[in-house]
């Protein structure tokens, strides 16, 4: 495959768009309502690995190691690196409000209130990136370095710098490249990436989540489309990536209905109080139902088989979700049941009863008082699996610093 690397900007209005989104994060309900998380993530990890939903900016994936080699570097361990790391944290986050962008700035309006922090945030990317060479938790790994210390101090080299009596991992990867502004840092700081940092990420990213939707994409302009099965250049990935796409647009379009549905099931459980949008989700339904109708002949020939094992191979899917999925699936492809949504009694109680089995007590569907507390409005986007946010955004960082080795 060629590889095309081609400039990105960020518009402002995908800038604005970002710091919303980022500003929002805990003011929405994001709560999995209807139990369909599992699947999301089966296809947001395979297709994205090492990302989630509050990254940001690809560059945390260097601020991050750097921090902590700080910490190595003053030999802190247990509850002192940790506090070392926070401090550090939030001098970054002063740095980086002082700098030419601040798109995508964890902590922007929080500062020393930030309550997850970016190495929280990025930690299993990290990992899964091959970043970070242990496998336990931050808890777990400053604890760790005591004993990594020792370890190191009890070490001998040959000439070559090998070790003689001990073998000893780096707890970060050796050849990752160190901040140009080596005494500033963390002082001063910025989101672009260098050429030989975008280099050494994209080697990362090839090396240990290869074939994989995020690594191919990284040989590519930047396409920003809203779901990833829109993208200009997907017919440059091989079938199985391909498939994969496939597979996680029909999930996301088909379902999409049963959040709708759920919504306008509570919007009509209290007309006083949500009469108005008791009217704006039976519009979103009808118009989903459309849209769904338009292009039903692609549902009818979805190998659902196939789509099973990939979620299989790749998540924790209970037996009551594949079943709640599949009777979904099935209504939706039934003429009879199909035509009488959204008021089907049928259907309804399969939405009634998925709640029930989800949230028990708290189904806002049999509890008033949990009614109440509703927002109006819960989960009525298409599932894009990280793709607006943030994995667009990560992967435009990369390729706009392997154009500047121009």
């Amino acid at each position: 495959m060629e590889s095309v690397f081609a400039w990105v900007d960020f518009l402002e209005e995908d800038k604005e768009k970002m710091h919303e989104l980022i500003k929002s994060l805990s003011e929405q309900d994001t709560r999995d309502e209807l139990g369909i998380g599992s699947i999301r993530d089966a296809f947001s990890n395979l297709m994205f690995p090492g990302t989630s939903t509050i990254q940001t900016r690809a560059k945390y994936m260097l601020f991050v190691p750097w921090i902590y080699q700080q910490v190595e570097k003053e030999r802190l361990s247990g509850i002192e690196a940790a506090k070392r790391t926070r401090e550090l944290e939030i001098k970054l986050i002063e740095a980086l409000k002082t700098s030419e962008e601040q798109f995508g700035l964890i902590g922007r309006e929080a500062g020393e209130k930030l309550q997850r922090t970016p190495a929280d945030i990025y930690w299993s990317g990290l990992k899964a990136w091959g970043i970070l060479n242990l496998r336990g938790s931050r808890a777990e790994y400053h604890s760790f370095l005591n004993k990594y210390y020792h370890i190191k101090d009890n070490t001998t080299y040959d000439d070559d710098n090998n070790p003689i009596d001990q073998i000893t991992k780096s707890t970060w990867d050796v050849d990752a490249p160190g901040p140009p502004y080596q005494k500033e840092y963390p002082e001063k700081a910025s989101f672009k990436l260098t050429f030989a940092q975008a280099s050494y990420l994209y080697d990362k990213v090839k090396g240990n989540c290869s074939n994989t939707v995020l690594s191919e994409l990284l040989d590519h302009e930047i396409h920003y489309c809203d779901y990833i099965w829109n993208h200009k250049k997907l017919n440059h990935l091989n079938d199985d990536l391909i498939n994969q796409v496939l597979h996680a647009q029909k999930f996301a379009e088909i379902i999409q209905g049963a959040s709708l549905l759920y919504n306008l099931m509570l919007a009509e459980k209290d007309d006083e109080l949500f009469v108005d949008k008791k009217i704006e989700h039976r519009d979103n339904f009808n118009y989903w139902k459309k849209e769904i109708k338009n292009d039903i002949s692609v549902f009818y020939n979805w190998d659902l088989q196939d789509f099973w094992g990939i979620c299989y191979q790749n998540g924790n899917i209970t037996r009551q979700t594949k079943k709640f999925v599949n009777k979904w699936i099935e209504y939706i492809l039934d003429t009879q049941y199909f035509e009488r949504l959204p008021d089907d009694r049928e259907v309804r109680n399969l939405i009634y009863n998925r709640e029930l089995l989800i949230k028990r007590k708290r189904a806002r569907l049999k509890n008033q008082r949990y009614l109440k507390m509703w927002g109006g409005s819960s989960n009525v986007s298409k599932l894009d699996y990280r793709w607006q946010s943030p994995v667009r955004y990560i992967i435009a960082d990369i390729v706009e610093g392997l154009e500047r080795a121009e």
